[in-house]
């Protein structure tokens, strides 16, 4: 059985709130965590999905790009980018400094899930930012395959006590090797897919065969080729 989460009105994404970078550090080669001030009346959990665009400052740039909130308190956002590649997003994020102005504006909603179902979470480095909102959001046991360039630089961002990391280090053959590892677990009540396209293409279309109990949640954040996913 598969779900997505239904997307949010056309009204929810026209507002736009201008914040300020307070915090910009580099995490691994390829991530990136970014920290901006939240405004005192905006309503906003960890897991949402905004589109920010860079308005003022060197990293200026003007197209929205979409982005996991991790985590957030009373005063500050933040969120997790993957740069990857040499496109206009990978270097607007990497040009960012704190004092920059941005915009942003809500993309869609969390995925939520049930408290007290351990889950099986399929992500790579663009999905970092929710599978750390997911797995904060209520205690859990999980399984996390974490395929990426640089895995296991990349654990210590999700490592927890309930939390078993399969870090598979991203390369060719990575598709058979999560399929593989699926495999291992022959009872498996939720399962999560987020980041590739055809990773999460192959997930699912394991889980119709070999789990077809299972709660399925998807998310597509990029594919080869393709420009405006996060």
């Amino acid at each position: 059985m598969t779900m997505t989460t239904p997307r949010p009105r056309l009204r929810d994404k026209v507002l736009a709130a201008t914040s300020s970078v307070t915090h910009v550090e580099s995490l691994t080669e390829h991530l990136l965590r970014v920290r901006f001030d939240r405004p005192r009346d905006m309503v906003l959990t960890a897991g949402t999905h905004i589109a920010v665009r860079v308005d003022a400052g060197p990293a200026l740039f003007g197209t929205w790009r979409r982005y996991t909130v991790s985590r957030l308190d009373e005063t500050s956002i933040e969120i997790i980018a993957y740069l990857h590649g040499d496109g206009p997003g990978a270097n607007t994020l990497g040009a960012l400094q704190p004092g920059c102005t941005l915009s942003f504006r809500f993309s869609d909603p969390p995925i939520t899930l049930p408290a007290d179902v351990p889950a099986m979470i399929v992500a790579d480095e663009s999905a970092i930012g929710t599978v750390i909102a997911l797995l904060d959001s209520a205690p859990r046991r999980a399984t996390v395959i974490l395929h990426a360039l640089d895995a296991a630089a990349a654990v210590p961002l999700i490592a927890g006590p309930n939390i078993e990391l399969v870090p598979i280090i991203d390369r060719a053959d990575d598709h058979r090797r999560i399929i593989a590892t699926l495999k291992r677990y022959p009872s498996i009540p939720l399962i999560v897919a987020l980041g590739q396209r055809d990773t999460v293409r192959d997930v699912r279309r394991w889980a119709r065969t070999s789990a077809p109990d299972a709660l399925v949640h998807h998310r597509t954040y990029w594919a080869p080729g393709k420009t405006g996913l996060e």
